[in-house]
C-alpha cells in the first residue's frame, strides 16, 4: 500500500516532483533535497513517489489490486469513482475519470512498472518532465523538474524566442519550456511511462459538439459550478475569499460561495479610469450578499501597472503574458493574508469559457447561412477596422488546420492584420524587432513543434478550446503570484467539467449580439438577481496600461537592453527601445510589446540564478 506523509500546515502554491518506481534517483531542488519536501507519498513498494508540499484535503488516493491513483489539488469525487477505478485494467481506461471528478486537480496513477500523470485540460494544471537522468522525472512546474536534474542552466533559446510570438502561448510552445532539458504535457494529453522507462504523451481530450441549446447548456454550467464551488468550500473552510469584480464571471461565483456557506470576504479592485464602472456594479452585487465583508482597493492604494518590471517576475517557472499586472496581484494577496485568508477564488476564465470566439462564424454561416450573414454584420459593426473583404475572405478561406498553420508561418513576418481574423484562431506574428538570427530560430522551433491535430473538426469549437488554454496558461502564473504571498488561487471556470459543459452548447447561442454572455445569465437566472446580471459593459484598462509604461519606462528601457536575447542577438534593442518610447495609439492595443516585455523581465528576474548572469 502506498503511504503519504504530511509535513505541516504549507503555505501558498501547491506543487509536487514525481518518479516512476525504480532504483531511488537522487532529487535535488536548488540546494535543498526534495526529500526533505514537507509532504510525500510512497509507491507500494515503499519507493519514493511524490514529493511536494500541499494542503490537508489536497491529496486522495485511490487503489484497487495494484492500481494507484493520487489526485491533487481542489476536487469533488462522484460515487461512481471507485467504480471505474476498480474496472480499470489498464492506464489508459483512467481516461474515464475525466466526467465524474469535479474541481482542477493533477492525477498520478501508477501499476507495476508503469505511470501516468495528467493535469487540467486548461493548462491551470501544467505537467513537466524530463529524461536527463536514468529515471524521468515529473512535476508541476518546470523549474522544478529543471533543479531536480540540475539543467536549470541549459537554456531553450529556440522556445524563449518563440515566446516572443503574439497571440501569447500559440500550441506549438505548449511542449517544451525555457529549459532544454525540460518538455510539457500538452494539456489535452496525458503522460505514460512506459516498462522500458520511456515517456510518450496520448490524447485525452477532445473539445465536445457544440450541440447543446442555451437552456439545456445552462443547467449543465449551472450543475458544473455548484459542483466546482462546493469543493472549494469544502478545502477552504473559514479561510475562503472572493474577487467580486462587478462582472458576469466573478460575481455568479460570489454568489454561489455565499449559497454554499463559503467566502464571506470579498475584495473588489475600482480601476483609475472614471468610465471603469467595475466597484459600481461590484457594490450593488454586496448589497444582495448579506453576511459578508466586503472591501473595495482604490487604484491609488494599489501599485501601478508595470510597477516593479525588474522583481516582478520572480518565482515564476516561465514569462507571464500578465506581468505588468504582477505587482497588483501580490498587493492584493498580502491584503488577503492579513485577513487570514489562505483560499482565493476568481472569476479568471469566464470571458473565454463562456463565449465563441469568430471562427465559429465559418461553421454557421454553412449551416444556417441566414444567421450567419447576420452574425457576420454583427461583428464587422464592432469591429470597425474590418473591412468587407476581410470579412469575406475571412469566411471564404477552406484552409485546413495544417494549411493554416504553414500560412501563418509563410506571413511571420508581416504586420498584424487590422481585423485580427483568421480562419483556425488569431494570426500568430513575430514583433519587428526580431533580428534575421532570432526569426530564423522561431520559424526553425515552429516548424518542429507544429501540431497536425485540432481540438476539434469545427473551427468555432477547436478555437474556442485554444482561448481557453491561452487564458489558462496566463491565468496559472497569477496562481503561481499568489502563491509567493501565501494564498492558494482557484479559478472554477478553468474547470474541466466547467469547459466541457460550456463547449457543449451551440456557439451560436452563446454570442447572441443582443444579449452579453447569455449563457451564464440564463445558468444563474434563479441564483443570482436580475438586476445584478444586467450588467453589458466591460472595463477598458488601455488607459492604465499605457500610464503604467510611461511611468514604468526607465525600468522597462533598462530591461529591453540586457538580457540574454539581447547577448545572443536575437532582439534589435534600438527598435525595442522606439517601441517603448512610442507615444499610445488609441487604435491599437500594445499587446505584441507586451510579450516582448514579459519574457525580457523573466530572464531579468532569474539572471544570476539561471542562464548565469546577464545584468
Amino acid at each position: 500500500m502506498p503511504n503519504s506523509t504530511h509535513g505541516g500546515p504549507p503555505e501558498g502554491e501547491a506543487w509536487f516532483v514525481a518518479v516512476p518506481d525504480s532504483r531511488r534517483p537522487t532529487l535535488t531542488f536548488g540546494a535543498a533535497p526534495l526529500d526533505n519536501a514537507p509532504c510525500a507519498v510512497t509507491h507500494p513498494s515503499g519507493a519514493p513517489w511524490i514529493l511536494g508540499s500541499w494542503r490537508n484535503g489536497q491529496l486522495q488516493l485511490l487503489t484497487s489490486g495494484d492500481l494507484t491513483i493520487a489526485l491533487l489539488g481542489t476536487f469533488q469525487l462522484s460515487p461512481l469513482v471507485q467504480r471505474i477505478v476498480e474496472q480499470s485494467r489498464s492506464l489508459d481506461d483512467l481516461t474515464k475519470l475525466h466526467d465524474y471528478i469535479s474541481g482542477s486537480y493533477h492525477l498520478i496513477a501508477c501499476l507495476p512498472g508503469e505511470m501516468r500523470v495528467q493535469g487540467s485540460v486548461s493548462g491551470l494544471r501544467r505537467v513537466f518532465y524530463s529524461t536527463q537522468s536514468r529515471t524521468p522525472v515529473f512535476g508541476s512546474r518546470s523549474d522544478l523538474v529543471a533543479a531536480a536534474t540540475h539543467s536549470t542552466g541549459q537554456a531553450d533559446v529556440g522556445w524563449l524566442c518563440a515566446r516572443l510570438i503574439y497571440p501569447p502561448s500559440p500550441r506549438f510552445l505548449r511542449t517544451g519550456s525555457p529549459w532544454s532539458s525540460v518538455r510539457a504535457v500538452p494539456p489535452e494529453d496525458f503522460a505514460l511511462v512506459r516498462e522500458d522507462g520511456g515517456v510518450e504523451t496520448k490524447r485525452r481530450w477532445t473539445a465536445p459538439d457544440g450541440t447543446l441549446s442555451i437552456a439545456e447548456g445552462a443547467d449543465l454550467v449551472r450543475r458544473a459550478l455548484e459542483s466546482s464551488v462546493e469543493a472549494r468550500v469544502n478545502l477552504g473552510t473559514g479561510s475562503l475569499s472572493a474577487d467580486l469584480s462587478g462582472g458576469l464571471d466573478s460575481t455568479p461565483l460570489c454568489f454561489l460561495l455565499a449559497r454554499s456557506g463559503g467566502a464571506p470576504f470579498m475584495l473588489t479592485q475600482a480601476g483609475a479610469d472614471a468610465e471603469n464602472d467595475d466597484a459600481r456594479h461590484a457594490v450593488q452585487a454586496a448589497k444582495f450578499l448579506p453576511g459578508i465583508t466586503h472591501k473595495v482597493q482604490h487604484s491609488s492604494d494599489l501599485p501601478g501597472l508595470f510597477s516593479s518590471a525588474k522583481t516582478a517576475s520572480v518565482g515564476l517557472d516561465e514569462p507571464d503574458s500578465g506581468f505588468r499586472n504582477r505587482s497588483r496581484t501580490a498587493a492584493i494577496g498580502a491584503e488577503l493574508r492579513h485577513n487570514s485568508r489562505i483560499f482565493h477564488v476568481g472569476g479568471a476564465g469566464g470571458d473565454e469559457v463562456l463565449q465563441p470566439t469568430p471562427t465559429h462564424l465559418y461553421d454557421l454561416i454553412r449551416s444556417s447561412p441566414r444567421l450567419g450573414y447576420h452574425r457576420a454584420r454583427a461583428l464587422r459593426a464592432r469591429r470597425p477596422l474590418c473591412k468587407r473583404s476581410d470579412l469575406a475572405r475571412f469566411l471564404a478561406n477552406n484552409d485546413t488546420y495544417p494549411d493554416w498553420q504553414r500560412s501563418q508561418l509563410q506571413s511571420l513576418s508581416q504586420p498584424m492584420p487590422r481585423h485580427m481574423l483568421g480562419s483556425w484562431g488569431v494570426p500568430f506574428r513575430a514583433p519587428p524587432w526580431l533580428t534575421r538570427e532570432g526569426f530564423r530560430l522561431v520559424t526553425s522551433y515552429i516548424e518542429d513543434n507544429a501540431s497536425i491535430t485540432p481540438f476539434h473538426p469545427c473551427r468555432g469549437q477547436h478555437d474556442a478550446a485554444e482561448s481557453i488554454i491561452n487564458a489558462g496558461r496566463v491565468t496559472r502564473l497569477t496562481g503561481q503570484t499568489y502563491g509567493l504571498e501565501g494564498i492558494q488561487a482557484e479559478f472554477p471556470f478553468f474547470d474541466d467539467t466547467v469547459i466541457d459543459a460550456a463547449l457543449s452548447v451551440r456557439p451560436e447561442d452563446k454570442a447572441n449580439p443582443y444579449s452579453f454572455k447569455p449563457l451564464i445569465r440564463e445558468a444563474m437566472r434563479d441564483i443570482v438577481p436580475s438586476e445584478v446580471m444586467g450588467r453589458s459593459t466591460k472595463a477598458d484598462v488601455s488607459r492604465e496600461v499605457y500610464d503604467g509604461m510611461r511611468t514604468s519606462r526607465d525600468d522597462l528601457l533598462d530591461m529591453a537592453r540586457s538580457s540574454m536575447l539581447n547577448d545572443l542577438d536575437l532582439i534589435d534593442s534600438n527598435r525595442l527601445e522606439d517601441a517603448i518610447n512610442a507615444p499610445p495609439n488609441p487604435n491599437e492595443h500594445p499587446t505584441m510589446l507586451n510579450e516582448t516585455l514579459a519574457t525580457q523581465a523573466w530572464l531579468y528576474a532569474r539572471a544570476g540564478t539561471c542562464f548565469g548572469d546577464r545584468r
